[in-house]
């Protein structure tokens, strides 16, 4: 398995968020794992591609639609 090591700026960057709130998730546990070389604190891809995976929800959302519906057809979420 092939990965490249982040700093925390590259991995926020990469998963499109603020390093404040990778820091804070990091800080709370539910962050991607870290490792340190020193005092630099890194990420491997990986971790941060698993992390980003659990965050996701599927969308099973079912859509109930009508031509008379009151919303002018356009669905309503159930």
């Amino acid at each position: 398995m092939s990965f490249e090591v982040l700093t925390k700026d590259e991995a926020a960057s990469r998963a499109r968020i603020s390093r404040r709130f990778l820091d804070k998730r990091i800080k709370a546990g539910d962050g991607p794992q870290v490792f340190h070389i020193g005092r630099r604190a890194l990420v491997r891809s990986d971790a941060l591609q698993a992390w980003l995976e659990q965050l996701t929800v599927p969308q099973h959302r079912k859509v109930a639609c009508s031509p008379n519906d009151p919303f002018g057809g356009a669905g309503v979420i159930l």
